[in-house]
């Protein structure tokens, strides 16, 4: 039922995120000497916010679960391995190295994040035996020496706790304190979480799957590597993967995009690149490729400009009650004025229907697919009707400027340039005249 339907149902009191994380002055200050003091500092911020504020993860500021997980992985390995990871945290060990490993990604460590893949791999393929495997000393004795090996490897190249310390000194949001007022300051940002009263009962929620196709690196990357096909295709679903004999780290993926039947072949080192399902005796045809650098940037951006939240708010805005399929990103690139712009090709209803859409730090714009004809744009704050006229009036100004270079980015992606001259230029030409 619907708050419309039953107009004296009692709402929830009000969540309040937390903006900012709070560190001494004095770990800040060793940093360059002692590394492992600021990141210390972050677990204990994390650990107070969650056990005394009643904080959920989701509250906390951008990257601070991440980076605490991160921690909590690297602390097992260096004094036990894999195996004590494992033993440590059975069946919960898949969500939090998957924490860690988009902590990996925002610091650079991408030979860390090597060793984190394969153990992520050899979980997503042992999933239902993960609790009885970490209750068996003789298995986890046997199975985990590669991964241990590439950790080591990767750690006499540069220490993962500087590299994590590195990455939350950057972080804007990070509020430094006295020592002498870090008790005060951390009591003052627990007690702003309005109080709720738990639940009867508590269920693990899925992820959203919007934000399971924007965050997840797999997802992401099967999605990039559909889009940048020409034409472009959307990525649909995902099918069975398998290792290449000559490469362990070389995986190749069945997918269904808008276009049928492909495959991707995916390369911890190097990307993701689509090609067609060859036959027995033809050679593998590919038909785009995404590198690691171009991987990365997108998650940033993706990140900077609320992706996900955007997409979603179009799909309520004019696809109201049709589930969403995918997201498939075709560019992140810089405008003119240094802004993030994202194009992404959207499925709904397992694929039978797709929109394509701009979002940007402004909001986001969604055209039909395949003739691009505007279906319309929602601000990023989704509150158009609260807007002031001068907020309106800047915000529609922005957008239609961003309509016409998604015209024109249209044209070219999908080669409607050469196609359809004619088409193209009235199009551009009706943008330039609103």
């Amino acid at each position: 039922m619907s708050p419309s339907e039953d107009a004296g149902e009692e709402t929830a009191p009000t969540r309040t995120p937390l903006g900012y994380v709070i560190v001494p002055k004095s770990a800040v200050e060793r940093c360059a000497e002692e590394p492992g003091a600021l990141v210390q500092a972050l677990v204990e911020f994390v650990t107070y916010m969650l056990e005394t504020g009643g904080y959920d993860r989701e509250e906390l500021p951008a990257g601070a679960i991440e980076a605490f997980h991160c921690q909590t992985y690297l602390s097992h390995i260096e004094t036990g391995g894999h195996a004590q990871f494992m033993a440590a945290h059975g069946a919960n060990s898949e969500a939090l190295v998957h924490d860690a490993m988009n902590a990996m990604a925002g610091m650079k460590a991408k030979r860390h994040i090597k060793a984190a893949k394969l153990f992520a791999r050899w979980m997503a393929k042992n999933s239902e035996q993960l609790d009885e495997v970490a209750g068996d000393p003789a298995i986890l004795e046997s199975v985990f020496e590669k991964q241990d090996q590439v950790f080591a490897k990767a750690e006499q190249n540069e220490a993962l706790v500087l590299k994590n310390a590195r990455w939350i000194g950057a972080w804007p949001h990070l509020l430094i304190v006295e020592d002498a007022k870090l008790a005060e300051a951390l009591a003052v940002a627990a007690q702003a979480n309005a109080p709720v009263s738990p639940p009867e009962t508590v269920e693990d929620q899925p992820m959203d799957p919007v934000d399971h196709a924007l965050s997840d690196p797999l997802s992401l990357a099967l999605g990039m590597a559909s889009a940048a096909a020409r034409p472009a295709e959307a990525l649909i679903s995902i099918g069975e993967e398998r290792e290449t004999p000559e490469d362990g780290n070389v995986l190749i993926w069945d997918v269904l995009t808008t276009a049928g039947k492909r495959q991707v072949i995916t390369d911890d080192e190097i990307g993701a690149k689509l090609t067609r399902i060859p036959s027995a005796s033809d050679t593998v045809e590919t038909l785009s490729s995404v590198t690691i650098d171009e991987l990365e940037a997108a998650q940033r951006m993706l990140g900077d400009i609320g992706a996900s939240a955007q997409i979603r708010a179009l799909i309520a805005e004019f696809f109201p009650d049709t589930p969403f399929c995918s997201a498939s990103i075709g560019h992140a690139l810089l405008d003119g004025n240094g802004q993030p712009d994202v194009w992404a090709i959207v499925t709904l209803d397992e694929g039978r229907t797709a929109f394509s859409a701009l979002l940007t730090t402004s909001g986001a714009v969604a055209f039909e697919e395949p003739s691009h004809k505007l279906i319309g744009h929602v601000p990023r704050d989704n509150a158009a009707g609260d807007m002031s006229d001068a907020a309106r009036t800047d915000f529609l100004a922005r957008i239609r400027l961003r309509d016409l270079h998604c015209l024109i980015t249209a044209c070219v992606l999908r080669h409607d340039w050469e196609a359809d001259h004619e088409s193209c230029n009235s199009r551009i030409s009706a943008g330039l005249a609103r």
